[in-house]
């Protein structure tokens, strides 16, 4: 049967109904594949079993030896567009799961049953138990838990930033902007999280030489954000932060390779999709090609054709982009023959 999983407070829940086969043979095995997301961009292909032997059957009551397993097949995927390996930014202590316990009525009762890994193992077993059933449906929920940032990690990340980026100490190369301001920062921090800044302090360059780094085609609010997120790994006030400064922020991140900093923007962007900016966000993810922004805001053109035809924006998209023009009006003539295509479109 299906499983379903959701997380609470850190904890990936994980319910799963299997049913015990009837008659001969008095064992067997039941399993289900499932996945699980996790860091935004991380698929884990998981296999959830069961195997089963009876030992003594009186009537409706059936006694059972059983023995569960959780298997990890594979590593997690990274799920991005990027071709880079994403999981060099997430430590392997995270990606893995830390403890798996089981939940299940055994004998009548609500019992925990831990699952143990093995060194060097994808696999989480439990203790073989004894279980009487007095229906062939069993139903479990597993526990998975995950390793997460601790409050002293965050404590020394947060006094890291504020000593080194926000007091600006000890800084070892200065960005210059067009209206005479600049911010400090750090090369060996820098030349860590991006392969750009690596690129430029690491060769005989004159940025390298000088210590000086003249930014010209980014405002110093946006490049304050970029530099922000490279020593914390965090957005600064991302309810308060528009479109348009996510999307400047995005194309800094993309200039200096930042791949976390553009899926968070990417996201950020995804919700900024409505009527009044749909074009712009179908134009602009196009030309970024995040299909994710793209798809929607097409979506929400084609349904508010008539509405949207009848804008500027319309006419910038039939005059600068009329392979999208034509692509959204071909989307409209298909919904109006046909109001399914639109979920067609979405699988």
């Amino acid at each position: 049967m299906p499983i379903s999983t959701e997380e609470r407070n850190g904890i990936v829940c994980v319910k799963w109904t299997t049913q015990i086969e009837e008659g001969f043979p008095f064992s067997g095995s039941s399993s289900e594949s499932f996945q699980l997301n996790r860091f935004l961009k991380y698929v884990y292909d998981l296999n959830l079993s069961c195997a089963y032997n009876e030992i003594m059957c009186l009537g409706r009551n059936r006694k059972f030896c059983m023995e569960l397993c959780l298997k990890q097949i594979g590593g997690p995927k990274d799920d991005s567009s990027s071709t880079d390996d994403g999981r060099e930014t997430v430590p392997d202590y995270y990606l893995h799961p830390s403890a798996v316990c089981c939940v299940c009525v055994v004998n009548g009762q609500l019992e925990k049953i831990p699952l143990k890994n093995s060194p060097s193992s994808n696999e989480w077993k439990s203790e073989r138990f004894i279980a009487q059933l007095t229906s062939p449906t069993v139903t479990c929920q597993l526990l998975i838990k995950f390793n997460t940032v601790g409050v002293s990690e965050m404590k020394a990340l947060k006094q890291t930033t504020d000593y080194l980026f926000l007091q600006q100490t000890n800084c070892d190369v200065r960005f210059y902007f067009e209206d005479g301001q600049h911010i400090g920062g750090h090369v060996n921090i820098l030349s860590a999280r991006s392969p750009v800044f690596a690129a430029m302090f690491n060769h005989d360059m004159q940025e390298a030489k000088t210590g000086i780094v003249i930014i010209r085609d980014f405002q110093r609010n946006i490049f304050f954000h970029l530099l922000h997120y490279i020593y914390s790994g965090r957005l600064i006030l991302t309810t308060m932060m528009t479109v348009g400064t996510a999307k400047s922020l995005f194309e800094a991140a993309d200039k200096y390779h930042i791949e976390d900093l553009k899926e968070e923007c990417a996201s950020l962007i995804f919700l900024g999709v409505n009527v009044k900016t749909a074009i712009n966000l179908m134009i602009w993810g196009h030309l970024y090609s995040i299909d994710k922004i793209k798809e929607a805001a097409l979506d929400v053109v084609v349904r508010n054709g008539k509405e949207i035809c009848l804008t500027s924006d319309w006419e910038w998209l039939t005059k600068d982009h009329p392979d999208l023009c034509i692509m959204a009006t071909r989307r409209m003539l298909e919904m109006a023959q046909d109001p399914s295509a639109k979920r067609k479109w979405a699988n």
